[in-house]
């Protein structure tokens, strides 16, 4: 009875220490891996708060920007209506001055004094019409400075928004690669020193020492360890013995995303269309500015014209004067007469070559006009197109995303959330033979122990606060 009572106490006590190891490993192995996943979600929400910075810098800059470009869309815009009211002036001019030289031809025959003097009224009216294309001019070399400014301005926002674009896509999936790998981390310290805290180690001989090390080893060296593992070995009396060790969380894998208003194939289609229609609006104005040399040449050659037919136009008048101041009895009469109607006949038809130029430059003014029209119609376009690419990057929606590969379409400003319960577990079951003794069969009964850490703390993604840390919360 004696030596069946020592032995019960031997075995009640075996068991007690297996259940304190088991226990011990438990939670061990829930500590580490709870503070291994408090420190990853610590980086992660460190790496967030670099996010936001980086945004918050990001805004500024393309803000600096945006402002440039406005300003120089405006003034491209001021100089584009300055040039059409020149531009409108000059055409009325233009009108007066081809009502004047019509009137001119109209009277060369009959009234050369009076024409003359419709003609040196057209190079005065001419002289007021180059003096209103030249403010156009310089309105429109005003305009097209600015809208190169502009159009310099906007290429650099859209450098900026896609090297903002990829540095935080490129950030985002390497925060992803971190916390799966952080996970891993956690499953193979939880592992560990479950393992290590089992007791395994002491009940093993020298040589099963370094193969249980071997096995340990490869555990902390797997890159995507299992959630569970066994270790099995056989004691000196052929007794099985095995330690299981179970490590569970979450994945990491739900992460909800801060993003821009407009995603970024729409912003970036924004920007790229607003420097194509600028880079029209541009060449349209270049096209305005290539005529005022030939207007200019025309109109220097129409006044030139106007002078020498008012020149001429004089002579007639002399000439009529003569003719028409002669008795019969004098003998240059009739010669007088023949050189009125022939200077006034030169007169006219130097007043037709004006009236030509000046028609033709009439002509062009007017479709400059038209062109000028739509280039501020196209300026107005673009004032509304610059606002939507704004605000395209004002925070928008918040976006569930499950992989790299489907957030590729949205410019990320931060994360929002890790979907996680914050909780890792780990449970430790033992399994142990007893022995035979003739009389006396010992049996062990498998034990079994878990712990569950939260690791939540005080720390959160976002805001970002890094106080996260471990602490058991249940055991069983």
């Amino acid at each position: 009875v004696i030596i069946i009572m020592a032995m019960v106490t031997v075995n009640l006590s075996k068991v007690a220490l297996i259940k304190t190891e088991t226990s011990n490993a438990a939670d061990a192995g829930a500590i580490a891996a709870g503070s291994a996943m408090a420190s990853l979600f610590n980086s992660l929400a460190q790496a967030n708060s670099y996010m936001i910075t980086a945004y918050e810098e990001f805004m500024v800059e393309v803000s600096v920007l945006f402002i440039e470009a406005v300003v120089a869309l405006v003034t491209a815009q001021l100089e584009v209506a300055t040039a059409i009211t020149e531009f409108g002036v000059a055409e009325a001019e233009l009108d007066v001055a081809l009502a004047e030289i019509g009137s001119a031809i109209g009277l060369a025959y009959e009234l050369p004094g009076a024409a003359a003097l419709d003609a040196a009224a057209a190079i005065v009216t001419l002289g007021a019409a180059e003096a209103a294309l030249a403010l156009a001019e310089t309105a429109v070399a005003a305009a097209i400075v600015a809208i190169g400014d502009f159009i310099s301005t906007m290429w650099g926002i859209l450098i900026s928004v896609t090297a903002f674009y990829g540095a935080q896509y490129y950030i985002y999936c390497n925060l992803r690669d971190t916390a799966e790998e952080g996970r891993y981390s956690a499953l193979k310290m939880g592992h560990g020193y479950a393992f290590s805290n089992s007791g395994t180690a002491g009940k093993l001989t020298d040589s099963q020492k370094d193969d249980f090390e071997a096995f340990t080893d490869a555990i902390s060296d797997d890159d995507t360890p299992a959630e569970t593992y066994t270790y099995s070995w056989s004691d000196g009396q052929g007794r099985g013995h095995s330690v299981t060790t179970n490590v569970t969380t979450q994945l990491l894998d739900h992460f909800q995303l801060q993003v821009a208003l407009l995603p970024f194939p729409v912003e970036e289609a924004d920007l790229i269309a607003i420097i194509t229609l600028a880079e029209i609006v541009e060449g349209e104005l270049g096209t305005v500015a290539a005529t005022f040399l030939t207007m200019t040449i025309k109109l220097v050659l129409a006044e030139i014209l106007l002078f020498i037919a008012e020149i001429v136009l004089w002579v007639a008048e002399v000439f009529q004067v003569i003719c028409c101041g002669c008795g019969p009895w004098c003998p240059y009469c009739c010669a007088a007469c023949a050189l009125w109607i022939a200077w006034s006949s030169i007169g006219a038809g130097l007043l037709g070559a004006a009236e030509g130029l000046v028609a033709a430059v009439a002509v062009t003014v007017a479709a400059n006009l038209v062109l000028l029209g739509t280039v501020e119609g196209e300026l107005i376009a673009l004032d509304i197109m610059v606002a939507a690419a704004w605000a395209g990057l004002a925070p928008g929606d918040i976006v569930d995303s499950t992989s790299c590969g489907d957030a590729w379409t949205w410019i990320i400003l931060w994360m929002v959330d890790l979907v996680h319960d914050r909780r890792i577990s780990v449970s430790c079951a033992q399994s142990h033979g007893g022995g035979d003794y003739g009389f006396w069969e010992t049996t062990y009964p498998d034990t079994y122990s878990s712990a569950t850490v939260d690791f939540s703390g005080n720390g959160d993604i976002y805001e970002p606060v890094m106080r996260y840390d471990a602490s058991i919360v249940s055991v069983e």
